[in-house]
């Protein structure tokens, strides 16, 4: 075993009584309890002395806020989601993160509950719901001409407009969303679904420090730029044995 490797780290994280399977979290991810957090840090701040090069005296992250009891009761997608997303702006990170998931698995509830706690931190906070005919939505201007690469053009100018310099962006996309009366199209007039169109034109193209979180219906977009999540609804409660 290599001394400084992953495995290396948690076996000595298993060794200290701290749980192995958080290592790569915290370190990929930084999702990790505060516990296992300052064991880590502790492993790392031996190796760092052997080598005569100790760490930096940082503080160690904040305990992040507890979990909402509705999303507690909503499944363990719902909580790694919340967590992880407010704990890259708490780092000061712009997260990326794009949630997925069939209708009633909890998207709206997850976005509710992240928007309250970004407000509650200070943070500015940018809610768009895009259902249906959008166009109106986006306040998108109307196509310069009935070409598909003009519809496509208005659909972009429209995007832009929503896009905040700021802060955090929270967007909520359905299936059956159309632009101009016709689907969404990318530049050039080439028509995809509406988890494609938003994933590429709104979170692709929102400004470096923003924050997006990104829920959509049905399936994720190919070629996602950015970890998924998928929400899984709880199964029936199962009838009660008699």
């Amino acid at each position: 075993m290599v001394r400084g490797s992953l495995r290396w780290l948690e076996a000595e994280m298993r060794a200290s009584g701290a749980n192995p399977l958080s290592v790569r979290n915290i370190i990929y991810r930084d999702v990790g309890t505060p516990a296992d957090k300052a064991a880590l840090r502790a492993v790392l701040a031996g190796l760092a002395r052997e080598i005569g090069r100790p760490l930096p005296d940082t503080p160690l992250p904040e305990t992040p806020p507890p979990v909402p009891d509705e999303l507690d009761l909503l499944g363990r997608s719902k909580k790694r989601a919340y967590r992880q997303f407010l704990a890259g702006v708490r780092a000061g990170r712009a997260p990326r993160l794009i949630v997925c998931g069939r209708a009633g698995a909890g998207k709206t509830v997850l976005l509710s509950h992240v928007a309250r706690a970004l407000a509650a931190q200070g943070v500015p906070v940018r809610q768009l719901f895009l259902s249906g005919e959008a166009a109106g939505t986006l306040q998108a201007p109307a196509p310069s001409g009935s070409s598909f690469a003009a519809l496509a053009q208005a659909q972009l100018d429209g995007a832009r407009q929503v896009l905040p310099a700021t802060g955090a962006l929270l967007l909520r996309v359905t299936g059956d969303l159309t632009l101009h009366g016709g689907p969404p199209r990318l530049p050039g007039g080439t028509p995809v679904n509406p988890a494609t169109w938003a994933a590429q034109t709104l979170l692709e193209r929102a400004p470096a420090g923003v924050a997006v979180l990104l829920a959509v219906e049905g399936d994720a977009p190919p070629d996602a730029p950015c970890e998924v999540i998928e929400l899984r609804p709880l199964p029936p409660p199962r009838p009660a044995s008699t």
